[in-house]
């Protein structure tokens, strides 16, 4: 049986808002599936796509309302998928920057956690130079390099540069010259990395890692030409496991490594000397290196006397447990 045509409309009158015409079938829109896609997609991507499937849901949205009472073009569908897409891009979109202010700290803590253990690695490898110098030296820790007459002319963090596998490096100074002699100062800021303190940000060639020196301390006294002396080992009677041999110092203390300078450490004012300035590292801790090798961290809170008494070396205080 032949199909009847479509009845004709009278003239003047549409299809009714809502209802598709016979030559204009309904579709679902584009922009709400991508809204939809993208808001799904965001949950990885977060702002790379939450803000396009945003634009995208609204759009389409506008364009899906509009086709209802629209008289020409296709009616649309997927409103619903477009008011999905908004309602997920939108969550994601201002979630997103409250989950990384929440995560931020503990990154940057995990970050300090991570640059305080290398600055640890760093005072272990020169401690374990220290000790290989003594072994050769009869159990002496390194001093500054000094000229015939006792003047200092270099570090000893130049002296143990062969107990950290940078004997060419050592090869390449002058010994007889001092420290900024025009060929010794070319190298200060060749300093091998052992000597930079991760945290913080100094210029190339100074280091923070200083050794205690003072009255009673592994590196007592200066001698007649101002060279702080080394001391045997079997004079540290406090024991090596319970006196600073070498402490991260403050920026504001901070030499080139090649340089013969110490901090000088008044036993009555130690606080003041080490820890009066800002540590590298959050939270006021700074490492300490003993004689021992051990590293420990030592807070600016610690007990003033606590701390001259982990400085001198045969003092024979008694300490906390802890």
């Amino acid at each position: 049986m032949p199909q009847l045509p479509p009845p004709l409309l009278p003239p003047g009158e549409f299809p009714s808002a809502g209802t598709p015409g016979p030559s204009m079938p309904a579709k679902t829109s584009g922009l709400a599936i991508a809204s939809l896609v993208l808001g799904i997609l965001s949950c990885p991507l977060s702002c790379l796509t939450a803000i396009p499937g945003l634009i995208c849901g609204i759009v389409g949205l506008v364009k899906i309302r509009t086709s209802e009472t629209s008289s020409t073009g296709p009616r649309l569908t997927g409103g619903g998928l477009a008011i999905a897409g908004i309602i997920l891009n939108s969550v994601l979109l201002f979630i997103t920057p409250v989950m990384i202010g929440l995560l931020l700290p503990a990154v940057q803590a995990a970050r300090e956690a991570a640059r305080r253990q290398a600055c640890s690695n760093n005072l272990k490898q020169i401690g374990l130079g220290m000790h290989m110098f003594a072994d050769s030296q009869r159990g002496s820790f390194p001093s500054a390099i000094v000229d015939a007459d006792g003047q200092p002319l270099l570090s000893w963090r130049v002296a143990i540069l062969p107990y950290l596998e940078e004997a060419a490096l050592y090869e390449e100074f002058h010994l007889d010259e001092p420290w900024d002699s025009p060929h010794n100062l070319a190298l200060v800021e060749r300093m091998p990395a052992v000597f930079a303190c991760p945290s913080g940000d100094l210029p190339p060639g100074m280091t923070t890692y200083l050794a205690a020196a003072g009255p009673g301390m592994a590196l007592d006294e200066p001698t007649r030409k101002g060279r702080f002396a080394s001391v045997p080992l079997r004079e540290i009677t406090d024991g090596t496991s319970k006196t600073i041999l070498v402490v991260e110092a403050g920026h504001n203390q901070a030499v080139p490594w090649t340089k013969p300078e110490e901090i000088t450490v008044d036993p009555g004012r130690a606080t003041e000397g080490l820890l009066g300035s800002a540590s590298s590292h959050a939270g006021g801790l700074r490492v300490a290196l003993f004689a021992d090798g051990h590293v420990e961290g030592v807070g600016d809170d610690i007990d003033p006397e606590v701390f001259t008494a982990l400085l001198t070396r045969s003092g024979n205080e008694t300490l906390p447990a802890d």
